[in-house]
């Protein structure tokens, strides 16, 4: 049975869909952990810090959820979560996409609190105004060109 950290290191590419047959068990959490790892260093130049990483039986409604939080009255985070649906652990591609799509959103909360703003993960009542995506408050301008860059890279195919 081959695992994602066997699949990580065996491809040459960043982006592992050509392998994801081989994974013939559920994903689990270890798993989530080395997915993260992976492309925190080869997308995210091992920028981003540790984040929990959980299943949740919960998300009915959504593929994955970044939270943070931030100390009181700063921007100083003190705690990153990303949570997977519990119903794609036996579909690596929906977790790997779904992991790299948080991961844009911890993302922006890392860089709100280098430059002590939150425009990272806001949008902008423009942006808001002029999108049919209800998702669109944390998918700002910010997020779409990291996205944009993820898609010419051909890793990354989602919204």
């Amino acid at each position: 049975m081959t695992t994602f950290r066997e699949l990580l290191e065996a491809s040459e590419e960043h982006y592992i869909s050509d392998l994801y047959p081989m994974v013939h068990k559920p994903i689990t959490k270890k798993d989530l952990d080395v997915l993260y790892a992976h492309f925190n260093k080869e997308l995210f130049s091992n920028k981003l810090p540790k984040c929990r990483i959980k299943f949740s039986t919960l998300a009915k409604n959504f593929a994955g959820k970044a939270h943070a939080k931030y100390d009181a009255g700063s921007y100083k985070l003190n705690d990153l979560l990303i949570t997977i649906a519990t119903k794609f652990k036996t579909d690596p591609k929906s977790i790997a996409d779904t992991m790299l799509h948080e991961m844009i959103h911890i993302w922006q909360y890392v860089m709100n609190e280098k430059d002590k703003t939150f425009k990272y993960s806001e949008a902008t009542w423009s942006e808001v105004g002029a999108s049919n995506d209800k998702h669109t408050y944390g998918h700002n301008s910010f997020f779409r060109e990291k996205m944009g860059k993820f898609n010419q890279m051909g890793i990354y195919n989602r919204h």
